[in-house]
């Protein structure tokens, strides 16, 4: 790695790789099991695809609304052009499901998502994603201004963007421009667990047995060990040969050499690295399907779930919802927000649904045509009354008799 580091040292600014980010990117991705890791193999891990892809799926599922803020209400900005391009179509190539699944796992695994803003003057009209591992982003020497390099395939001299031009959503960072890769961050883990899981192909492939010497007394030719080791390869080696009964001769022996996988807890390891996994990605082990040691039946899955929306998806959420307001409002929309839908989390479980809309209505949040609406039904003729239960009283009335009436006064006749 010190040649690369000399190398960078030297031709890094003539080639624009400012920053550190050829050196960050490229240069050291070999861990301390001797596995070199990187954003893209990481998702060879099932467990890594799996988390990544959970999450991604679960936040690019959302509907994306912009809220304008006039007076004390907030009010739907129906057709704004950052809703159109973010929930609808960003551009002529792509679903909104296909770009924003593609931004979440950039920033969840390079911990940086970039999309080129194009615009029609200043109307807002496509989205397209960048590659976040051909980004470069460098201050411009002398100013406090920044700049972003992308480069093309074919050795040609990156494109400049302005901070306007790119949509830039980082996960966490130290110095609030380039967003950690949490796959970099803990890239010696995942070497480990594509270490054990090579060990583990290994173990197979050659017929689930332990590597073994072959014990003859006396000296013998090299020439006759080498045969003989082609020959007993050949016959018993490869999981094709396995369980093959494996017969010596002239008082020769076989003893294993190696330390069995049972007794190297391997099993635990391949589970407790999956469990690493889940820990860097904030994902409950059963969503992933790892239930050995807990069941996806019962009463806690339902606040796993919650907790899994709660403190991993929302935070990243906001991530998201910032950058689009930053780079997709204009200067003079400060009254407006973007926001994620997560009422859709509730989608898939109608019970949840319909007991949210009881008490909505209840409380005279929603009227009976708004939650007929969310469950595309019509609306019906009464339906827009807001309602509340009649036995309703103000707090400082509570456990009082209410007045009697007067008396009704007798008339003369």
């Amino acid at each position: 790695m010190g040649i690369i580091r000399k190398a960078y040292d030297l031709i890094g600014d003539a080639f624009g790789f400012s920053n550190g980010g050829f050196y960050r990117i490229w240069a050291n991705p070999e861990t301390d099991a001797g596995i070199a890791i990187t954003p893209s193999s990481s998702l060879q891990i099932v467990c890594a695809l799996r988390c990544a892809t959970l999450i991604a799926g679960a936040a690019a599922s959302l509907p994306i609304d912009v809220y304008e803020i006039i007076g004390e209400s907030r009010k739907p900005s129906e057709n704004h052009p950052a809703q159109l391009r973010l929930d609808s179509e960003p551009n002529l190539d792509m679903t909104s499901m296909d770009y924003r699944s593609q931004q979440w796992l950039s920033f969840l695994l390079w911990g940086n998502a970039y999309s080129l803003v194009v615009r029609d003057g200043d109307r807002l009209i496509a989205l397209w994603p960048l590659m976040p591992e051909h980004m470069q982003v460098k201050q411009i020497e002398g100013t406090k201004d920044w700049v972003y390099l992308y480069s093309l395939p074919g050795g040609r001299p990156p494109i400049p963007y302005t901070p306007e031009e790119i949509l830039h959503t980082r996960w966490f960072s130290l110095d609030g421009i380039h967003g950690m890769s949490a796959i970099t961050q803990a890239r010696n883990a995942l070497g480990l667990h594509r270490a054990t899981e090579r060990t583990a192909s290994r173990f197979f492939k050659n017929g689930a047995q332990v590597n073994q010497q072959l014990e003859i007394p006396g000296n013998i030719p090299q020439k006759v060990v080498d045969q003989l080791r082609k020959d007993f390869q050949a016959e018993y080696g490869g999981s094709e040969n396995a369980y093959k009964i494996a017969i010596s001769h002239s008082g020769s022996k076989l003893s294993p050499i190696a330390v069995n996988p049972r007794d190297s807890q391997f099993l635990e390891q391949r589970e407790f690295n999956d469990l690493t996994i889940c820990m860097l990605f904030g994902v409950p082990p059963h969503m992933v399907g790892l239930t050995a040691k807990s069941t996806s039946w019962g009463s806690g899955i339902a606040e796993q779930k919650q907790g899994f929306l709660d403190f991993t998806v929302a935070p990243l959420l906001t991530f998201f919802e910032k950058s689009y307001e930053r780079c997709l409002l204009a200067k003079n929309e400060s009254k407006r927000y973007i926001k994620h839908n997560t009422k859709a989390f509730l989608r898939a479980d109608i019970a949840a649904r319909y007991t949210a809309y009881s008490t909505a209505v209840d409380k005279g949040i929603m009227n009976r045509n708004e939650a007929r609406a969310l469950e595309e039904m019509d609306p019906y003729a009464g339906g827009e009354i807001y309602t509340v239960q009649s036995q309703m009283i103000p707090v400082d009335q509570v456990g009082k008799l209410p007045a009697a009436p007067p008396p009704k006064e007798i008339p003369n006749v």
